[in-house]
């Protein structure tokens, strides 16, 4: 199994596939418009609702994320793109790649090599600024305390010494129901009520750069007041939700590796689950094995 990138939509087809199916059903059935005052108001509230889901950019798949521990006191931050490093208690994945302990060092250096080489033409810079030394770890919830040391050792040897181990949390608004979903209008034209939302749908759709979700965020409410909120807004809700919704949002902790910073001792056996609580957020150590 391995992990992949998710740009700026949810992982799971199903889910997306469905919020396009209610969004076309929204703009295609539009009841009478409502004054312009009441508009205003369910533009404001909708906007408010989405700025709340779970949106941020995905690093796992959705059947992946079940092997996480779950932290509930981390937050939730925007996280640029990083190499994966998936671990459990009996293989290693590196970028999508199965490796051994002896030969990941290697792979990893190789990739940090690369990395710099990439931020130093990004930057125009010689040497690279020191940027970009993270990659996202996955650890299984029972893998024991020892082999996180193993791994952690080998990325910051490798020059990655600000991993980001990432964690389940618990979602902020949970996916809504999918019994009774509006069918979408065969034939019909999803734009036709509501011009300015079908140009802002046009526009995400060949967006290059940037987080689509954030901007059919910023752009839903002032599009839908252009058009006196011609559309079905309950099922717009719940389709913009499919489309831009994490059911398993994920949160990285990001801590500086360093051998004279203060060790993180615990029993070599300690289950990942267990071990992990040690560690907070920003901060700087060393792991152990006792």
């Amino acid at each position: 199994m391995t992990a992949r990138a998710c740009p700026t939509l949810p992982c799971s087809v199903a889910s997306a596939m469905t919020g396009l199916a209610l969004v076309v059903a929204a703009l295609a059935g539009c009841a009478r418009s409502p004054t312009a005052a009441d508009c205003q108001a369910s533009a404001d509230e909708l906007s408010r609702f989405l700025a709340t889901v779970d949106h941020e950019p995905s690093t796992v798949l959705d059947d992946w994320t079940y092997h996480l521990v779950l932290r509930a006191d981390l937050p939730r931050r925007a996280r640029p793109d990083k190499p994966i490093l998936q671990v459990t208690s009996t293989q290693i994945i590196f970028q999508g790649q199965l490796v051994t302990t002896a030969d990941l060092g290697p792979h990893l250096a190789d990739s940090f090599r690369r990395a710099e080489i990439a931020v130093a033409s990004d930057h125009g810079q010689s040497p690279p600024p020191a940027v970009a030394h993270g990659v996202y770890v996955l650890v299984d919830a029972d893998v024991p305390w020892i082999q996180v040391v193993a791994v952690a050792a080998a990325a910051a040897g490798a020059g990655f010494d600000r991993p980001a181990w990432l964690f389940r949390r618990p979602a902020v608004n949970p996916p809504p129901p999918f019994d009774d979903l509006p069918p979408a209008s065969a034939g019909a034209n999803p734009y036709a009520a509501c011009a300015s939302l079908g140009k802002l749908f046009d526009a995400l759709q060949i967006q290059e750069g940037g987080d689509k979700a954030e901007s059919l965020i910023a752009g839903i409410g002032p599009a839908l007041v252009d058009c006196r909120c011609a559309v079905d807004m309950p099922a717009l809700r719940l389709g913009v939700w499919q489309l831009i919704g994490h059911a398993h949002p994920t949160s990285a902790l990001e801590v500086t590796l360093a051998r004279d910073a203060t060790p993180i001792e615990l029993p070599a056996r300690m289950p990942w689950r267990d071990a992990s609580k040690a560690l907070v957020p920003d901060g700087r150590a060393w792991l152990v094995a006792r």
